[in-house]
């Protein structure tokens, strides 16, 4: 490896740092997805389960158990914590950054591959992902691995070279184990690009394919994915088919009975925003002619692939019904190559038009946010309107939403007009010098504010509920949609069932509700308990049931206390927020 690299490497390494390991555990699970495959990663561990992922009680048919496996490892060597809890999700987003930046050294050039990886660390959704306990990551590094080994088997003769085709059918196999289906995408997209590549040509098609080995490949895909579904459904039978493949798979697909449907062109502007500020250079970059001097020999076919492989994915997940901005991340190193090569051209010349336009369009859009989010801040700050709001979005939230477009319009336009003066490195430094600075703002301020203003109150609140239930009280928790199932991990380090019947006992029971006479039938069965509710639900729970202290309340949130006998008429709920008042 050359100086040259190694530099590079290590800006690389102190990178992903920042942007994937950087304070990781510090802010409380997320709700909603996060705090769900989180517990039922605990729960899987509590219960040394590898085969059934449930949460409170409830069986999660939704995708297969990869990434709770990867939790369940990393809960058993480094214990139950936040950090544990995303570290596998990290160590993925930092491996798929290093084969990105590898990839381009290796059929590009060293700086191709140097901003390919910075472009897709700081694009925000690959960014926000990677800092969470999802599937998504997972899937896009098996996916990226399986579409780097069927390209190098495919480019050389050699024996040792094409043996790459079996861990892409492996990482295809583990793709699909860490969100289903979407997993096996390099298999179609590896067949386009021979009917491309090689110009429908059936015979060298037939040769290409019958080379990939399909036979060993389908049965080690068989032997990685059948396992658990044949022991899911030998456990759960038809419940399983229905909820797994019916509802999650084909359902799904259709966009049935899912709130998420969206029209065809959906992905378009979603790339400017998950992919931004680079989607603005993206038209251009797929624009740019096939240039192969100064790149090695199979530099043409790289590019056809790697275009294929970004251009297609976008389509294919466009024809489905169901969309979600994540969706997309597996295309994202493609992206990234793309996108870094044509800035990689354009910074030896003063050619370029498409990235001076794209530069003023960031720069302007840039002006625009800030101005209006300035203007709707203070509209709406101390009005009945901005009290609503502060409920869900503390103002300190809006504050820092406010700071981050500040440092945007700054760092923009400080960039574009760098270029306007002729200095396009300059400018270039600068975007990435503002993103440096959004992250390292981000992973200390804005996480000690989301951590203050959304995780902290209801979690503390749930950590309190846990010393209760530890003294023997029942609780029950009274939060209907979008439910919060991070409160869960913060309670004491047992499983709970939310959904059998309440049984009053030493260990304690946790019931969860969303409509009153759920909490009336729970509440006329276990006194004296506890109930971890809002404000929202509070005043029609203590006009049903009058017997009520509030323990302590953070925020929207409260823990009250529900006495075995009513407390005298002279108390009241109304004044008794003081957690000294329960005893």
């Amino acid at each position: 490896m050359t100086s040259n690299r190694k530099l590079h490497l290590a800006l690389i390494a102190a990178l992903c740092f920042l942007c994937f390991f950087f304070r990781l555990g510090s802010a409380g699970l997320f709700d909603f997805n996060e705090g769900l495959y989180t517990e039922i990663a605990r729960e899987m561990y509590l219960r040394h389960d590898v085969v059934t992922p449930v949460s409170n009680g409830t069986i999660w048919y939704d995708k297969p158990p990869l990434a709770m496996w990867c939790d369940e490892l990393s809960f058993a060597i480094l214990g139950i914590s936040e950090f544990a809890a995303r570290l596998p999700v990290a160590i993925s987003a930092t491996l798929l950054v290093l084969l990105t930046w590898w990839f381009g050294v290796k059929y590009f050039s060293d700086r191709t591959g140097l901003i390919a990886a910075a472009m897709l660390a700081f694009s925000p959704i690959y960014l926000g992902t990677a800092r969470q306990m999802t599937m998504d990551i997972h899937q896009s590094w098996f996916v990226g691995l399986a579409m780097v080994c069927y390209i190098l088997a495919y480019l050389h003769p050699e024996k040792r070279w094409k043996q790459l085709y079996y861990p892409m059918w492996i990482s295809c196999g583990l793709g699909f184990m860490a969100k289903s289906v979407p997993g096996l995408l390099p298999i179609p997209l590896a067949f386009l690009f021979l009917l491309i590549n090689e110009r429908w040509n059936i015979r060298e098609i037939a040769k290409r394919v019958w080379e990939s080995k399909p036979i060993p490949g389908v049965i080690l895909l068989l032997m990685i994915i059948a396992p658990w579904h044949y022991m899911m459904f030998r456990e759960h039978g038809m419940q399983f088919y229905e909820q797994y493949y019916i509802h999650h798979h084909v359902d799904l697909l259709l966009g049935k009975d899912f709130s998420h449907v969206q029209p065809f062109w959906y992905y378009i502007p979603l790339l400017l925003v998950g992919f931004f500020p680079w989607g603005f250079f993206l038209p251009f970059a797929l624009a740019k002619k096939s240039d192969p001097e100064n790149h090695p020999r199979e530099y043409p076919i790289v590019r056809r692939f790697v275009f294929i492989w970004g251009i297609a994915t976008v389509v294919l997940f466009s024809l489905m019904k169901s969309k979600l901005i994540s969706y997309l991340l597996p295309m994202y190193p493609a992206a990234a190559l793309i996108t870094a090569e044509w800035m990689d051209t354009i910074l030896e010349t003063s050619k370029g038009k498409g990235y001076r336009i794209g530069s003023v369009i960031i720069a302007a859009l840039s002006i625009a946010l800030f101005a209006f989010g300035y203007h709707f801040f203070h509209a709406i700050d101390g009005t009945a309107k901005g009290a609503r709001m502060y409920q869900d979005a503390p103002r300190p939230l809006f504050l820092f939403g406010l700071d981050v477009l500040m440092i945007f319009m700054v760092g923009f336009v400080v960039s574009a007009v760098l270029e306007l003066f002729g200095k396009r490195k300059l400018s270039v430094a600068s975007m990435f010098g503002v993103l440096t600075i959004f992250a390292l703002f981000s992973f200390t301020d804005g996480l000690n504010v989301a951590q203050a203003s959304y995780n902290e109150p209801l979690q503390s609140l749930a950590k309190m509920a846990g010393a209760k239930m530890l003294q023997g009280y029942p609780l029950a928790v009274y939060i209907a949609r979008p439910v919060r199932p991070s409160i869960y991990f913060y309670l004491p380090k047992r499983i709970y069932e939310t959904n059998k019947p309440p049984v009053y006992g030493k260990q304690g029971i946790v019931t969860e509700a969303s409509e009153l006479h759920t909490m009336q039938r729970f509440l006329a069965t276990n006194r004296p308990s506890y109930i971890l509710t809002d404000t929202r639900h509070f005043p029609a729970l203590s006009k049903a049931e009058p017997d009520l202290t509030i323990t302590a309340q953070h925020g929207r949130w409260m823990l009250v206390h529900a006495h075995r006998i009513p407390p005298s008429p002279n108390s009241s709920h109304k004044n008794s927020g003081n957690p000294e008042m329960m005893k």
